[in-house]
């Protein structure tokens, strides 16, 4: 029994979700469901009107162009009031969970064109020590969480709990379930952080993993994209 109230006095309280409604949240558009199957989602975070990014595990380790299923920005239920995007390119991450998707105009509905037009993210490099400076800093992303149904935009928040020494991945107070792979994370100010890629056990819910942004990382996205 020690140890159990021990274990609870350690961790972290559970972070928020909140339900979003992507026609007044401005960032509701600027984050998608993707379905690279008709039996298969994740979300994704936009970079520019072209390009998303999304977790690898989501469509694979190998690099595809041709169909590899389609982006909605801001689904709500059944609505897509930004349109859609096919992907026709997939370029995956050697080393890290994140993935490019990528269209052309020709991939896109009226209404993405339209609605999706000007928009990107800036990308921004951390190293370790930056990152260890960030414990403790609060975070938020916008995804599809499936334990909530899958089908409707949530806004989940949190902080930053630790840093890995080794592979720069963060653990945080953020919930997390499947359906959020490949959301983007931000910092409270709006500064994009990386990607969710996965969650870990708490003792009461499941908290977000990140794949923060490296230099490494920074320049695959910026040579890739368009």
């Amino acid at each position: 029994m020690l140890t159990f109230s021990n274990a609870l006095a350690h961790e972290p309280e559970p972070g928020t979700q909140t339900l979003v409604d992507t026609i007044t949240d401005p960032n509701g558009r600027l984050n998608a469901k993707y379905e690279p199957s008709y039996t298969l989602y994740c979300s994704a975070v936009l970079i520019t009107p072209n390009t998303w990014l999304t977790a690898k595990h989501c469509a694979g380790n190998e690099k595809k162009t041709g169909y590899i299923g389609a982006v909605y920005p801001g689904q709500s239920g059944m609505s897509t009031p930004f349109g859609m995007m096919n992907i026709s390119t997939y370029i995956p991450d050697p080393g890290v969970d994140i993935a490019i998707i990528k269209g052309e105009d020709k991939d896109k509905s009226h209404a993405y064109k339209y609605y999706i037009k000007g928009y990107k993210t800036a990308i921004v490099a951390y190293d370790k020590e930056t990152l260890k400076k960030l414990i403790g800093t609060k975070i938020y992303s916008y995804g599809y969480p499936g334990d909530k149904g899958g089908t409707k935009q949530y806004k989940s928040e949190g902080v930053i709990t630790k840093v890995n020494p080794i592979t720069k991945e963060l653990s945080t107070s953020m919930p997390a379930s499947p359906g959020q792979s490949g959301s983007g994370v931000f910092l409270e100010g709006g500064k994009f952080l990386g990607i969710l890629y996965g969650n870990e056990n708490r003792t009461t819910y499941k908290s977000a993993k990140i794949q923060p942004i490296d230099t490494r990382l920074k320049k695959w996205i910026d040579d890739n994209k368009s």
